[in-house]
């Protein structure tokens, strides 16, 4: 219950006090009177006890000293100027500032102050009425300071805006929108001017675009660029709108509202990229027509070296040959040191014929890539055992091949590779050990395929195992062994020109596959052939 001062046991003032005491006792609304020149707080209902935040003991005591915060505050010059004056004062959104939990806090309230007169017409008093406002003001701050942002975006980000509200037939845009539209800034604007300036190519897209955007199944998304054509008088503009529609409960439009971006520069560049980059590829493209018809004579020069080295250099090699021969059986008895002589000049015309022969195969590696058909490698494996059935006997070696695939391929280039490498392991097999050469493959993980190949490890490959057990090289020659004339022995203790394995190498390539060389010493050696089943 509310405590009653003095002034109110009065006879005369009974019958009003207690119709003021039950209004503002039941009243939802923070309602206090304060009674003579010092603001004595005489009466003060629960919502009024809760904003000051000091309970009830209050109540009888001068505004100033029971709420020592006020001083100074305008609200208590508020209340003495209704005190003096009579006049009813009504405050939005005034800011006062109260004590709770020993915390000074900022609250806000719409205040109504009034004079409270007795029977003789005389102020005796001041009741107030404050609505606490403080979340409204928090939220309007919240709102202003939001839209501060965004219109700072806004400017920073040189945008154009429109908004038309259907519901109450306004339509408004910002002055830079009105810039671009040639809309004098002071004048007002309608949604068809807008449509005056955008290019004729460009209308009946934009017009299209914008009314899928009003229909409901459309999603109410607007995105088009088009062009401002101010015909004799600027250059162009080029503009993005994104924009939306509101539909209300009904599913019919009510807003619309979005964004005009200036996208001339960024347009302008991107085209003179383009143009460079034209530019550019035309020149690669010459530089490149001009390296295929280098690369074509180079060709062409490097056939008739061939032809040269198939022809011209052989006929000078086997005369020396015959003619040594000749010289042999004429000269009859000679001494030891020239036998040696002579068969020295054999050795080496030997040599320089399989060097020429080896050199001319180099150069035709990769010259039928038209000629691709199944090659069976099984078959290819059975073909090399009866060629090379004479050194197999005298070795006593062993070829052991299991489930070897059938891939597209020139049949004598498989026939090449795998007998060079067949001719690799009998010529450099171990003396004491009887010699095993295992083939056998298998087909190649589509994930490995793919870390190898890249966009080409779609296809089918192959992985093929030549494995020996022969005297094997040392781990550090892996990188070096299909160089063309690398040898890792010298010529007096294996034949040989250097060749054979970079014409495999050559091969495998020529048929978009891989060639790994493994070794270890003494051993074997293990050649991984990595072959597509197509190309």
């Amino acid at each position: 219950p509310m405590d009653r001062p003095d002034h109110f046991d009065q006879p005369d003032l009974q019958g009003n006090a207690s119709r003021l005491l039950s209004i503002i006792q039941d009243s939802p609304v923070a309602t206090c009177v304060f009674e003579g020149p010092q603001l004595i707080i005489a009466l003060a209902n629960e919502p009024a006890i809760a904003n000051w935040g000091k309970g009830r003991s209050v109540i009888g005591k001068p505004l100033a000293k029971a709420i020592p915060e006020l001083n100074g505050q305008n609200i208590i010059s508020m209340l003495k100027h209704v005190y003096t004056t009579g006049e009813i004062v009504v405050d939005k959104a005034s800011p006062i500032i109260l004590e709770a939990d020993g915390l000074l806090r900022t609250l806000y309230f719409d205040f109504t102050f009034k004079a409270l007169l007795d029977e003789r017409g005389s102020i005796y008093g001041v009741m107030e009425t404050a609505i606490n406002v403080t979340e409204e003001v928090h939220a309007k701050k919240a709102l202003e300071e939001s839209n501060n942002k965004l219109e700072f975006a806004i400017d920073a980000a040189e945008l154009g805006t429109w908004d038309w509200n259907m519901e109450t037939n306004s339509f408004s845009v910002n002055d830079r929108l009105k810039g671009w539209f040639l809309v004098p800034l002071d004048a007002d604007i309608e949604p068809s001017q807008l449509r005056d300036l955008i290019a004729e190519t460009d209308i009946a897209r934009v017009l299209n675009t914008i009314a899928r955007a009003f229909q409901r199944g459309g999603g109410g998304y607007l995105d088009c660029t088009f062009t401002l054509d101010y015909t004799f008088s600027r250059t162009n503009r080029i503009v993005c709108a994104k924009g939306k529609v509101w539909f209300d409960e009904t599913g019919m439009p009510g807003r619309f509202n979005g964004t005009l971006q200036d996208i001339t520069r960024e347009t302008t560049a991107r085209e003179l990229e383009l143009q460079q980059i034209e530019q550019i590829v035309t020149e690669r493209t010459q530089e490149l027509a001009k390296a295929n018809q280098n690369l074509h004579r180079s060709n062409q020069e490097l056939e008739q070296f061939a032809y040269v080295a198939s022809h011209d250099l052989q006929e000078p090699v086997r005369k020396i040959s015959t003619f040594t021969g000749l010289l042999e059986r004429h000269l009859g008895s000679i001494p030891e040191k020239c036998i040696v002589y002579l068969n020295k000049i054999k050795t080496s015309t030997e040599r320089m014929s399989t060097l020429i022969h080896d050199v001319l195969a180099y150069s035709q590696v990769g010259k039928t890539v038209d000629m691709y058909q199944d090659v069976d490698l099984t078959k290819v494996i059975d073909t090399l055992r009866q060629e090379y059935e004479l050194v197999l006997e005298d070795k006593e070696a062993i070829i052991e091949s299991k489930a070897l695939p059938i891939v597209k391929a020139d049949g004598f280039q498989m026939s090449l590779l795998f007998g060079n490498l067949l001719s690799n392991s009998l010529k450099y097999s171990r003396p004491d050990i009887r010699p095993v050469i295992d083939i056998r493959a298998s087909e190649l993980p589509q994930e490995t395929a793919q870390e190898l190949f890249g966009e080409h490890g779609n296809k089918r490959y192959y992985k093929i195992l030549f494995r020996d057990n022969g005297i094997g090289f040392s781990p550090e020659y892996t990188k070096n062994v299909f160089q063309l004339f690398k040898r890792l022995h010298g010529k007096n203790q294996y034949e040989g020109t250097g060749i054979g394995l970079s014409i495999c190498n050559k091969i495998v390539q020529a048929h978009q596959g891989i060639i790994h060389a493994e070794g270890s010493r003494p051993g074997s050696a293990i050649f991984t052939v990595i072959l597509p089943d197509h190309q």
